[in-house]
Order: structure tokens, then sequence, then C-alpha cells
């Protein structure tokens, strides 16, 4: 499978667990969280690839890295980045930055270079980008 089919593949199982309009999902207690860097809604996302996609390891890349996620398939050994980003919706369900795409930790520029051992190497990187409702328990679909 090429590296667009491991993307489509992973937005297809979740546009799947849609129910009336959102995704639901449950990440582990805030009272769980290691530092600000560790996001329960990346490991959310690595075990729904884990679950989708058993052909795919996850590899989560750690605090102050990118991309958040690197995936690797076991039959090719073909590796992606996943930046992973979300929002918490505001209590009137709208996202929080107005639709911009501001974000200063990592450009969309489609490649990722990752360490292997003592060489760099290029990926392709891909974003996820969700919105979460106020009490992150779903991913919305914005109303504005």
């Amino acid at each position: 499978m090429n590296t667009i089919g491991v993307i489509v593949d992973l937005y297809k199982s979740l546009i799947a667990r849609l129910k009336n309009g959102t995704i639901p999902i449950e990440l582990r207690p805030s009272s769980l969280i290691g530092t600000v860097q560790d996001d329960p809604f990346d490991y959310w996302v690595g075990d729904q690839i884990k679950r989708a996609l058993p052909n795919i390891e996850v590899h989560h890349a750690g605090k102050l890295t990118t991309p958040d996620i690197v995936l690797r398939n076991r039959a090719s050994n073909t590796m992606i980045g996943l930046e992973v980003k979300k929002l918490i919706q505001k209590p009137t369900g709208a996202d929080p930055r107005g639709m911009t795409i501001d974000y200063n930790s990592c450009l969309p520029c489609g490649k990722a270079l990752i360490k292997i051992g003592e060489n760099t190497v290029e990926i392709p990187c891909f974003y996820l980008f969700a919105l979460l409702s106020t009490d992150s328990n779903s991913i919305e679909k914005e109303e504005v």
C-alpha cells in the first residue's frame, strides 16, 4: 500500500465512526497526562490507526518533536509522518481560531525529516486536523 492509500484508509476508518454528525472519542483522563506535549488525542489517533490498519506500526515522536506520529508499513517499510492538530470548540461551537491555519510548530510542506539511528530521512508528512467538542468527547463539525 502506498502512502496515499494509508492516509485514505485512515480517514475512511475515522469517517466510518461518525454518529449523528460527530465521531465519538475517549481520551485518557487529564490526571494521567504528563506534560503539555503529552497529548491524549495524539494517542487516541495512534490507537485508531492500530485498529484500522494492523499492518502499520505507530511510533509517537515525543516532546517538542515533529511529526507527532510516524507510521511504518511493515510490508513495504514505507514511512509516513502524521502531524496531529486539534482545537477545542468554543462554548458557541465555533472553531477557536476562526478557521485559520495558525500553527507555528511546523510548516505544512508535505515532508518531514526524521532520524533513524545516525541517518536523517525525508518522509511524506500529512496533517490530521480535528475540532473537538468543548468536553473533548467527540470530533465535531463546525457550527457557526
